[in-house]
């Protein structure tokens, strides 16, 4: 069954079966976009936020019935089970690059519908980089050979010592013994391989198909033609016709260096200048589908190199059959197209690249997730909220919603949470050691907080800089610096493994910050910080005493803007311990009751603070009508009309799921 993927459509079914030439379902060959030549496609978006998802798809949709390569860049096996990661330090013969090119012509040249048999200018320039090995000790100064490599087979090494003799001998141009050597080389790579010797590891599948092709082009009679004078043409640098450039490319190509740039590069040239001589003009004419690769991850260094190189070669102006590329980076999207833009774009010429953004999951989403039946009411509104828009995070909080529901009737919100919490986090952030730190970090507001709350939590550790900067840039490259609803299942986390002391300590130490001297939270003149803190304690008295003092020392919106930040502090897990009685307000007549606004102040912060829990429902009618008239009150102390703007603004946003800090303050 094909999988659903709500929000995606107009990409998934719409645009790309316009760029590959083949509908999504049924066997319709549409019109193609961009007939000149297809853009890169990335779709952007933050982590979790559906972008694996979309490729699974994707892969589904055309899996068998076009030439499909996928591939995850950020995994050490590229996502294909059976590749051995390479080591830290490399291998002279294999680089991630190589490790690539060699899934996507492995897999491309698979059966499909429309097959794209071979790549050979590919498989040549691949066989020769991975298989080839110069012997040691030679003239022909190649380095050492690796200790670890897999023990060459001896007729093999036997093969490479001729061969190379031949090709280190300058002007030789024997052509027969050359052609003799090269099979005698070829045969017993062929040998080796069959007795499972494999000069790259978890390649051997590869190898021998590349080995097949890559066999038919060496031993041509006549290296001045097709796929042999490809290279000599594209290897200027190089000496010789193409056999002497793709053994000279390969050396260099151990040397490592700009050698291996150099070769890095001409690789995925060739690449393309397979894929652009595959395609016939019978197969233009009758729009056979283009490949695709589907690309994950791509923000990774292997991802940027690649898709730069493609730009390259896209940016030099030739109409060209292009493979169709979608690829999946991190990202906040912000400088991306829409998907619903997708069907005003221009798409009669060519591109290079298009970043599009993928959605952010919507309420509708989510009420298909939690299925028919299933439960409703401010649940959508939550998950929304604890999800962040992000797709995966939505579908493991529905179905735990629904596992809840099914067993009680009823979907206690703070239980759901706790049940989702671990799995949560545990996708958002996998690292446990980074995604501990950043629960320790969470309770901290600002550098200096979060130097002083590591060291008082890890007084032995003394790599707070580095630890931080690393933090902060996993969360900048994976879009998730600010973000608010991670920030909400990090406090949760800190709140859930920790005890009601532990809360308070690491509070009180933070708002000790602002007040080194522990003066009475109830002195004038405590920063909003400070207050900030003292309301995650669970006191609220202290506040509504400062909020009434700030009516008559702060605009109305600078007053509703504190309101706001204030507001949006954290919940302890269990209501405070009672305190010692409040002092008088000084805003209020001493000895005597408290002003009807006094009473308004502690009813609006009671009212936004409870309803700024991410786990709150909205307010019901009664409630709203109550916040509105308590900053009538306010406006009738003031005559300040941002507090009778408010009046009405608050109650409208507050039904609409909108929480503080976010409640709408008049501007200037």
């Amino acid at each position: 069954m094909r999988r659903t993927l709500r929000g995606f459509e107009p990409l998934r079914d719409e645009f790309l079966p316009r760029l590959v030439g083949l509908h999504h379902t049924r066997r319709q060959r549409p019109a193609w976009a961009y007939p000149k030549g297809a853009p890169v496609v990335e779709a952007v978006a933050g982590r979790d936020r559906g972008r694996t998802v979309l490729l699974d798809g994707v892969f589904e949709d055309y899996n068998g019935r076009l030439p499909l390569a996928r591939a995850d860049l950020g995994a050490p096996d590229l996502g294909t089970a059976g590749l051995a990661p390479l080591p830290e330090d490399g291998l002279p013969n294999a680089s991630a690059m190589t490790h690539l090119l060699h899934v996507l012509e492995y897999k491309l040249t698979q059966h499909s519908d429309h097959q794209l048999k071979r790549l050979p200018r590919l498989a040549v320039g691949l066989l020769v980089v991975s298989a080839w090995q110069p012997p040691a000790g030679t003239d022909g100064d190649g380095p050492p050979p690796d200790p670890d490599a897999p023990l060459r087979p001896a007729a093999l090494r036997r093969a490479e010592r001729e061969l190379w003799q031949l090709l280190a001998t300058a002007g030789d141009t024997d052509a027969r013994r050359r052609k003799a050597l090269l099979r005698g080389w070829l045969d017993a790579l062929a040998q080796g391989l069959a007795a499972d010797f494999v000069p790259v590891p978890g390649l051997g599948a590869a190898l021998q198909a590349t080995l097949t092709t890559a066999s038919q082009e060496l031993l041509r009679d006549r290296p001045d033609k097709g796929v042999l004078r490809w290279w000599r043409d594209a290897l200027p640098q190089h000496a010789g016709d193409g056999v002497d450039r793709l053994f000279a490319l390969a050396l260099g190509f151990r040397h490592g260096g700009t050698g291996r740039t150099a070769a890095e590069d001409a690789l995925v040239a060739a690449l393309l200048a397979d894929i652009d001589a595959a395609y016939t003009l019978f197969d233009r004419t009758n729009r056979t589908p283009r490949p695709l690769l589907l690309l994950d991850n791509t923000h990774e260094p292997l991802g940027v190199r690649f898709l730069g190189l493609l730009d390259e070669a896209y940016g030099a102006g030739r109409e060209a059959t292009r493979p169709v590329v979608l690829a999946t980076p991190l990202g906040d999207g912000t400088d991306c197209v829409p998907l619903t833009d997708l069907p005003d774009l221009p798409t009669d010429g060519a591109a290079a690249r298009l970043r599009l953004a993928l959605p952010r999951v919507r309420h509708a989403d989510i009420q298909w997730l939690l299925g028919p039946g299933g439960p409703d009411g401010d649940l959508p509104r939550v998950i929304a909220r604890l999800s962040g828009g992000r797709q995966g995070s939505a579908t493991i909080l529905a179905a735990e919603a629904r596992r809840l529901h099914q067993a009680r009737q009823s979907v206690p919100l703070r239980e759901l949470l706790d049940a989702a919490l671990p799995r949560l986090l545990e996708k958002l952030v996998p690292e446990p050691t980074l995604r501990e730190r950043l629960v320790l970090l969470s309770a901290a507001r600002g550098e200096r907080a979060r130097r002083v709350l590591w060291q008082q939590r890890r007084p032995d550790d003394a790599a707070y800089v580095v630890v931080v900067r690393e933090a902060d840039e996993w969360l900048e490259l994976s879009g998730l610096k600010d973000d608010r609803a991670l920030t909400a299942l990090l406090t949760q986390e800190l709140r859930r493994t920790g005890t009601d002391s532990t809360w308070t300590t690491v509070q009180l130490r933070q708002r000790h910050l602002y007040d080194p001297h522990l003066h009475d939270p109830y002195t004038a003149g405590h920063s909003p910080d400070y207050l900030f803190h003292t309301l995650a304690l669970g006191h609220v008295e202290p506040l509504a005493h400062a909020l009434h003092r700030q009516l008559a020392e702060l605009p109305a919106r600078e007053w509703l803007a504190r309101l706001n930040f204030l507001c949006s502090a954290p919940h302890p897990r269990h209501p405070a311990p009672p305190q010692p009685p409040a002092p008088d307000c000084p805003a209020c007549p001493r000895g005597g009751p408290a002003l009807p606004e006094h009473h308004a102040v502690h009813r609006l912060l009671d009212a936004v603070w409870a309803h700024a829990d991410p786990l709150a429902a909205a307010p019901d009618a009664e409630q709203r009508r109550l916040i509105g008239v308590d900053l009538v009150e306010l406006f009738r102390v003031s005559q300040d009309n941002a507090f009778f703007q408010a009046s009405r603004d608050w109650p409208a946003a507050l039904a609409a799921g909108v929480q503080a800090p976010d409640l709408p303050v008049q501007e200037d």
